[in-house]
């Protein structure tokens, strides 16, 4: 209980000390672009609040194709979530805005990203891991188990009300 307690205290002093950080781009604060649906987005959601860091989500509905759009496609051609731009610059996929987070903020912390190579090269080893590992496992099973059972419902009940309302024609004559 002590060690949450103190946990949580960190992490709001670090919050208080990372409002003033500023972006190395400077006036503006970054953009991310996310859907709080896919893991990615929410990893660099929970990141910039941890730390502190000013942002202004912008909610791209995945669900709606939203980020198909070709505005979108302007931001990350390879239009996948999450993005995000920081003055002029332009960034995609959630281990790179990590990292760029990281050391473009002053206030976030040295354990994120360490300026040791040899720990930096640690973490590069989880994160690239984390992708090819990781990711496509969790990907394979939740949409087998939650997202297609859910698709195959969907078109079941249309078929089967297709198939009452033929049936109720039938009858009539």
């Amino acid at each position: 209980m002590l060690v949450a307690k103190e946990m949580i205290r960190n992490i709001l002093a670090k919050r208080e000390a990372g409002k003033e950080a500023q972006s190395r781009t400077g006036k503006t604060k970054p953009q991310v672009f996310a859907d709080r649906m896919t893991p990615p987005s929410r990893a660099v959601i929970i990141f910039c609040k941890v730390n502190g860091i000013d942002y202004t989500e912008r909610k791209v509905d995945i669900s709606k194709r939203e980020h198909l759009t070709p505005a979108f496609a302007e931001i990350n051609p390879m239009k996948q979530l999450p993005a995000i731009v920081d003055g002029n610059f332009k960034l995609f996929e959630s281990h790179s805005i990590l990292i760029y987070l990281a050391c473009a903020f002053p206030g976030v912390a040295d354990h994120w990203y360490p300026a040791d190579h040899f720990k930096r090269s640690k973490i590069h080893s989880v994160l690239y891991w984390h992708h090819s590992n990781l990711c496509r496992a969790a990907d394979t099973y939740v949409t087998n188990t939650t997202i297609l059972p859910r698709l195959a419902i969907h078109r079941i009940n249309k078929q089967l009300m297709k198939l009452r309302n033929f049936s109720s024609h039938l009858c009539q004559r």
